[in-house]
């Protein structure tokens, strides 16, 4: 799994690289569907003019995209990074904020799996450091190799 490419932090090798699943996007993606769903049931159950319905389907259209996209931007610029010496994430839809955390100063880590997860492959990451830093991360793509990277970098756990 190592690849070539640098971290942000310094001149360390990626062991391994990850972002959040479309997993992540489950009710960003249902918002959506409920809003089409009531302006169906608005342009069905009501006598409107052609235009009326023009309109209705644009607001529905306009809202539905307005609740996707946060959701689509959070899951493309988000990124977690394990180096040899670092675990750098960076989460967010708008400003994404990089945690760096050195790996001698991981005080416990833990990534799990639900039934559902386990056959989608996402997980739940969390990590305590040294300094009072605890971070959890929902909805992170490849758990399994994750885990293998963390504990190849030298974590503790």
């Amino acid at each position: 799994m190592a690849n070539r490419e640098e971290s942000q932090a310094g001149s360390e090798a990626v062991m391994f690289r990850t972002g959040l699943h479309p997993m992540s996007m489950a009710s960003a993606l249902s918002l959506a569907a409920f809003i089409g769903l009531v302006g169906a049931l608005i342009i069905l159950h009501n006598d409107l003019a052609a235009g009326s319905e023009v309109r209705v389907v644009v607001v529905c259209l306009a809202l539905a995209a307005a609740a996707l996209l946060g959701p689509v931007r959070r899951l493309r610029r988000s990124a977690i990074a394990v180096t040899p010496g670092h675990l750098e994430m960076r989460l967010g839809a708008w400003r994404p904020r990089t945690t760096n955390i050195p790996v001698r100063e991981i005080r416990a880590w833990d990534v799990t799996t639900g039934r559902l997860g386990r056959r989608l492959d996402f997980g739940t990451l969390q990590v305590a450091a040294t300094d009072d830093t605890f971070v959890v991360v929902h909805h992170v793509r490849a758990p399994q190799a994750l885990r293998a990277a963390l504990r190849q970098a030298g974590g503790r756990r």
